[in-house]
């Protein structure tokens, strides 16, 4: 799963990349929880917006249906199979650029203490940021929208840390993922592991461990033991 990142990249570079009609507002942040307005991006009218949405999929037609979950990850594989999603994956596509984002490993714990969870931190390997597969809903009543997280298999890198990890799209990918007239079989072909030759990581800090901690010492690699 996916459950916090970061995003520290400089607005206009992010224009460039992703060809935006504006250029966004947000603040960097090195610690972006569930719950928070998160900037998405996705096919507008008048060209690709970056839009504020809250990260917690709230569908439509579940509105005032009582309390439901608001899942902040999708499974690539039943995305199509599943109402909470379905809908979302053929009419609301969007990718949360991200700079790079968090994972825990568990370890086993030593001298029979319970097992304990080490943070990561995933980034690129090259220049820029990540594009992360994203699914969202449109808000209502100056509500605003809402999005989750593509997931799928780790890769080769990411397998000794956790066994799910974002869909990470490239610029190709992009542009099919954003396309609302790409076909099912188009978009469903995106869904798989990036290459772990993308991926570069280290570990951080328990400090992430609590949401409201933020700052760019959380990406800090921690120091060799001994």
């Amino acid at each position: 799963m996916c459950g916090r990142y970061c995003l520290d990249e400089n607005p206009q570079a992010l224009v460039q990349r992703f060809a935006l009609a504006a250029v966004p507002r947000y603040q960097p942040r090195w610690n972006i929880a569930p719950g928070t307005l998160v900037l998405a991006i996705h096919a507008g009218d008048a060209g690709r917006v970056g839009e504020a949405m809250t990260w917690g999929l709230a569908p439509q037609w579940a509105r005032g249906a009582g309390r439901l979950p608001q899942p902040i990850n999708a499974r690539a594989e039943t995305l199509a199979q599943r109402p909470m999603f379905r809908a979302a994956l053929h009419r609301h596509r969007c990718i949360l650029p991200a700079s790079g984002f968090y994972e825990w490993q568990t370890l086993p714990g030593v001298g029979g203490a319970r097992p304990r969870k080490q943070p990561w931190y995933v980034h690129p390997s090259g220049l820029g940021v990540f594009a992360l597969a994203g699914l969202f809903e449109p808000g209502e009543a100056g509500e605003p929208a809402s999005c989750c997280i593509v997931t799928t298999d780790a890769n080769p890198a990411m397998a000794p840390i956790h066994d799910r990890m974002p869909v990470l799209l490239d610029d190709g990918a992009v542009q099919c993922w954003l396309d609302p007239g790409a076909d099912a079989r188009e978009v469903a072909a995106l869904l798989h592991p990036c290459p772990a030759a993308w991926l570069l990581m280290h570990t951080v800090s328990a400090v992430v461990n609590a949401a409201r901690a933020e700052g760019a010492a959380l990406i800090q690699p921690l120091p060799p033991a001994g």
